[in-house]
């Protein structure tokens, strides 16, 4: 596609988005097709160097007028089913329905959106923090700051103050041996197919989204690895959506697999080679109904057979994931390569975060220090 400046083409969202600087702030605009693409960019290049009022009157052209909009609930609705909605996940457009209706539209829901002041905002996010903590007022204001950007013209949710607050580190738990063992133990004693899963979870580190996704394309069986990609999520339907983009670009990862692991998938995947047609475009992990493995399903069977091992409740399907990381450091690989493998970001993530030392550890590490 030929470049056009000022434009650029989303590809995960199949939109064009037109990103234009005027009076100090950038004004982003989103088009099904170039031709609108390039009749909204001619409008924002127009209206540059107009006043404010005119500029925000100007920007919204493609959307909602300012004199069309009505309060702040209907103005921000339509923005959020136009722009925000189409675009998350259902947890997260639980969330964010959840902030506007608990406390976005009852406090400001009222109000016309160009009265909206940056004291009011202040006021209001110092009323939400009464409530939350202050990384959940942030979440609310930032959801704010995305509308105030749609429409133009000044947000006054710009500067925002926020008070301070001590961070306590989320306790993360991982397993012991004894506990994946007994855990596994169970589950292989009963569906042979769902401990496979569960047991390279553990193998791999891998995100629930992730592996589960996975194709058999996937597996580069000379070099015995499998690349991460995609992710894969709950429709709100009963179905599954493959989202072909993933977290972060950090987890765009290839993970070594075990010999035993290889031999294993290597062997389903002969034996379904016979009767399946394009086999390497078909998902690895099925159901009994030959169906793609929904996340909640997945989640619902581990707290099942951790309910019956008796394990600790704050042990979850991530959970496989911390012990991933924790047992990569206790053997000593360094931090860089545990990053890649697992598909983090930073090494301050992995080290606050993803980590479990024991006491007998420390004290291991003391002695050999000071002896």
């Amino acid at each position: 596609m030929a470049k056009y400046k000022y434009i650029t083409y989303r590809p995960e969202r199949k939109q064009y988005q037109v990103k234009v600087r005027m009076a100090g702030k950038s004004i982003v605009k989103t088009a099904p097709t170039l031709n609108e693409a390039l009749l909204i960019r001619g409008k924002l290049l127009k209206a540059r160097g107009n006043k404010a009022d005119e500029l925000f009157y100007l920007t919204k052209n493609g959307a909602l007028k300012h004199e069309e909009q009505g309060n702040l609930k209907e103005s921000m609705t339509v923005w959020y089913k136009r722009q925000k909605a189409p675009f998350v996940e259902k947890g997260t457009r639980t969330r964010y329905e959840g902030v506007m209706r608990n406390y976005i539209f009852p406090y400001l829901g009222d109000m016309e959106p160009k009265a909206v002041t940056r004291d009011m905002i202040q006021t209001f996010s110092f009323a939400v923090n009464e409530k939350v903590t202050v990384a959940s007022t942030r979440s609310v204001i930032s959801l704010l700051n995305q509308y105030f950007n749609w429409i133009g013209g000044e947000n006054p949710c710009t500067g925002v103050a926020y008070r301070r607050e001590v961070k306590t580190r989320r306790k993360r738990l991982a397993f012991t041996k004894e506990q994946e063992r007994a855990f596994l133990a169970l589950v292989r004693s009963e569906d042979y197919d769902l401990y496979f899963l569960l047991n390279m979870y553990f193998e791999t580190g891998c995100r629930r989204g992730e592996l589960i996704a996975c194709l058999w394309n996937q597996i580069d069986w000379y070099n015995g690895t499998l690349h991460i990609e995609p992710t894969l999520v709950d429709d709100g339907k009963g179905g599954v959506i493959r989202k072909p983009y993933p977290k972060n670009r950090s987890s765009i990862r290839d993970i070594p697999l075990t010999k035993k692991t290889l031999f294993i998938l290597r062997s389903v995947y002969d034996q379904r080679k016979k009767y399946t047609y394009h086999i390497d475009d078909r998902y690895i992990f099925l159901t009994k109904e030959g169906k793609p493995v929904r996340p909640e399903t997945l989640t619902a069977a581990f707290k099942r057979y951790r309910e019956r091992a008796g394990l600790p409740e704050g042990l979850s399907l991530h959970s496989t994931r911390h012990t991933f990381a924790s047992r990569l450091m206790r053997a000593g690989v360094p931090i860089h390569i545990i990053c890649k493998v697992g598909g983090w970001e930073s090494s301050k993530i992995l080290l606050n975060v993803y980590t479990h030392v024991t006491q007998n550890e420390v004290r291991n590490a003391l002695y050999k220090a000071f002896k």
